[in-house]
């Protein structure tokens, strides 16, 4: 089992999820992960067009992906991996020993999830090009894995395989709406009676899915909703 997701976010507030698609690489169904994300990425080209702009990880820094998004002519920021090679002035270099040296051309205060703190980072942007793309470029979902368990679903039929998936994405983009809810004392006081933390880290995470996930499923095991119940 093979899958994608596309979560949608901004300045302020909680991520949505938007899209998700899965796929395997065996049987009449068959499908492969560049098919997929390419046909992913059309839709959202054709939905948005440039109004988002798309944050790749540096599994997408390859060339048949990078010609894509040029040629749907997306707005995109995406992670370099360190060894990949870039042309700048001075030639085919790795990227990591672009910026090396170069002073910040300036400043920004980001938060540190790690320490728990705002953390004063200096910003490089370098013009660099692709060896197969001469177009100017610039240098600068494991919840769904663990607790939804996306990647091992445990049914032998393909049909059936996509009925347990669709309820997994029901419930991921549940726990989702309920962090934007109009009421956050519900979240508040779920997690304080049904998953309490007193660690200060855990307490201020901005989207707590793992304990909000917990608090519902011990509140349900000792209160069931009946079977009527609608979300």
């Amino acid at each position: 089992m093979q899958w994608v997701s596309l979560v949608v976010s901004g300045l302020g507030g909680v991520p949505t999820l938007a899209a998700m698609r899965w796929w395997t690489n065996r049987g009449a169904l068959c499908s492969d992960k560049r098919t997929e994300e390419a046909g992913l990425l059309r839709q959202c080209a054709q939905q948005w067009s440039r109004q988002v702009v798309h944050v790749w990880d540096r599994g997408f820094a390859g060339a048949p992906w990078l010609g894509l998004a040029l040629e749907e002519q997306v707005r995109f920021i995406l992670r370099w991996p360190s060894r990949l090679k870039l042309v700048d002035e001075k030639g085919h270099r790795n990227a990591w020993r672009i910026t090396q040296g170069k002073r910040s051309q300036d400043h920004r205060e980001i938060w540190d999830a790690r320490r728990g703190c705002f953390r004063k980072t200096g910003i490089v942007v370098v013009p660099v090009t692709h060896l197969q793309y001469d177009q100017p470029l610039e240098m600068t979902y494991r919840y769904s894995k663990t607790e939804l368990a996306m990647e091992s679903p445990r049914l032998w039929r393909w049909e059936r395989r996509l009925k347990l998936l669709f309820l997994a994405t029901l419930a991921y983009a549940f726990l989702l709406s309920l962090l934007k809810s109009a009421s956050p004392q519900l979240v508040e006081g779920l997690l304080r009676h049904w998953c309490h933390r007193t660690g200060k880290r855990y307490r201020q995470f901005a989207i707590p899915l793992y304990r909000l996930r917990s608090a519902l499923s011990r509140l349900w095991l000792t209160y069931r909703p009946p079977p009527s119940f609608q979300f």
